[in-house]
């Protein structure tokens, strides 16, 4: 619990950073700050990914994202979704799923947007959703960071650097890095009270366009606020996290329906997507599976369902979960049968991969890898199997036609593959693409010195880890001298 206190206390503290006074309260329009406006030479761009690096590494090392290539996938393609509807790029920014059942979202310094799994439960339609997440980006690319130390004589830069740095000084010692954080942050909650409402209401204004240019319902954001605070009166002492770290108030709730309303009408149906990213967060925060298998069984027999597919997959991701192995196999089975989806062949694989039936897992990934060629979780599945089953080439050349990201997952499992072909230097060289991805910065540089030393490598190889072992060494060093 400790931990989680002390990441809670530091996205709280991101959240009210972001949120810097760039309006008077008479001021009725919105002004959003130019690229090159004079914020970003307080809080630039390489500063921002070298925080951001941190605090990934600092996440991940304390295990609090859930690193599922589906669901991850999911996010970022309604992140990227919305981003198209932007000028910018989505390669500047990263989508994590957080293994934490309370209902929040955040954006971190680099790009770095992180959403609860609790918060995915807490919508009841993919706009909603995706009004959450327009909303963090906005926060982004507004810089609300950097104006927010910027327009503040009472919030300085050595103060940032103190709470980043209690933060991670509580990976450590819980308890001092706790201490150290409240420290800091006394006498200043007021101060990001006061100021946070006019950052978040044009968060919400910004993230409402977004909405409605990506062809999500922009009434989504008004409706999961009003509905937030229609629940608050309920939660007492365990008020959701979004409500501490997004203060929802009535004229908050008023502007962005007022915003929402003036757009054109958006009829949005929710994504298959969405609904088995709903289904597999249900069954796997379920504290009792049997409670939620009658539950379902329920619901389908009495026709309490918004999707019948989606129920029944949960259904048998539940039964699997108790251990109902045959029962779950023929629910997957009639899934796929009646509707060949991405998710139905990944599950009904995974099972066949617990039965020691691996040949059968590696015909419904091939097959469902020609029905959605590219996709990011049925390749890293498959490579996986076929690395375990003596094909590491095969699984290489799967890697390869991937995305590749910044996922750390495919660099592992690129390392096992060329590990088991022999190919130590190449092997090393993605390990070190891997804790590089995972911002090991110190352990990157490290397995590309190794990578660096080992003689299977030709030339043209050896001189590409060369080069990457000078960027890494001095993205390490800069961050050493800060």
């Amino acid at each position: 619990m400790l931990r989680s206190a002390i990441l809670s206390t530091f996205i709280l503290l991101l959240a009210s950073l972001s949120t810097a006074p760039i309006l008077s309260p008479a001021s009725a329009e919105i002004r959003l700050p130019e690229m090159g406006d004079s914020s970003r030479t307080v809080f630039g761009d390489d500063e921002s990914r070298r925080i951001g690096r941190q605090l990934l590494a600092e996440l991940r090392r304390r295990g609090e994202i859930l690193e599922d290539p589906d669901l991850t996938e999911y996010l970022e393609n309604v992140g990227y979704r919305l981003i198209a509807s932007t000028e910018h790029s989505a390669a500047d920014f990263t989508f994590l799923l957080i293994d934490d059942p309370r209902i929040n979202a955040f954006a971190m310094p680099g790009g770095i947007i992180g959403v609860n799994s609790g918060l995915i439960l807490a919508t009841r339609n993919e706009s909603e959703l995706a009004a959450v997440i327009a909303h963090e980006i906005a926060h982004i690319l507004q810089h609300h960071i950097a104006r927010r130390l910027e327009d503040s004589a009472r919030m300085s830069l050595p103060m940032t650097a103190a709470l980043i740095a209690a933060a991670i000084l509580g990976a450590g010692n819980p308890e001092v890095g706790e201490a150290a954080v409240a420290a800091t942050v006394a006498g200043q909650a007021q101060m990001q009270l006061d100021f946070s409402r006019e950052h978040e209401q044009e968060a919400d204004r910004t993230g409402i366009d977004m909405l409605a240019r990506a062809g999500f319902d922009p009434v989504g954001m008004p409706s999961f606020f009003e509905r937030l605070q229609r629940e608050q009166r309920f939660f007492s002492d365990t008020l959701p996290e979004f409500l501490r770290t997004h203060p929802v108030t009535t004229s908050r709730i008023a502007d962005s329906r007022g915003r929402a309303e003036q757009m054109s009408a958006t009829a949005h149906t929710d994504s298959h997507a969405y609904l088995i990213a709903r289904a597999r967060l249900r069954v796997q925060r379920a504290a009792n599976p049997h409670a939620l298998i009658r539950e379902i069984q329920d619901n389908l027999g009495s026709g309490r369902f918004t999707d019948e597919n989606s129920e029944r997959f949960a259904l048998a991701l539940a039964l699997r979960r108790v251990g109902r192995t045959d029962a779950a196999r023929i629910e997957l089975e009639r899934l796929l049968a009646a509707d060949p989806r991405q998710a139905h062949f990944s599950a009904l694989a995974d099972l066949e991969i617990a039965e020691g039936t691996s040949d059968r897992a590696l015909a419904l990934y091939r097959r469902a890898l020609t029905l959605y060629p590219g996709n990011t979780g049925l390749g890293l599945a498959l490579a996986d199997v076929l690395t375990r089953t003596g094909e590491p080439q095969e699984a290489i050349r799967i890697l390869r036609g991937l995305d590749r990201g910044q996922r750390p997952e495919y660099y592992r499992q690129l390392a096992r593959a060329e590990t088991a072909l022999g190919n130590e230097g190449a092997a090393h060289f993605a390990l070190g693409e891997y804790h590089h991805a995972r911002g090991e910065l110190s352990q990157a540089v490290e397995q590309l010195r190794i990578a660096r030393s080992k003689p299977d490598l030709d030339f043209f190889d050896s001189s590409r880890v060369e080069a990457r072992l000078e960027e890494v060494e001095a993205e390490l060093a800069k961050g050493e001298k800060r």
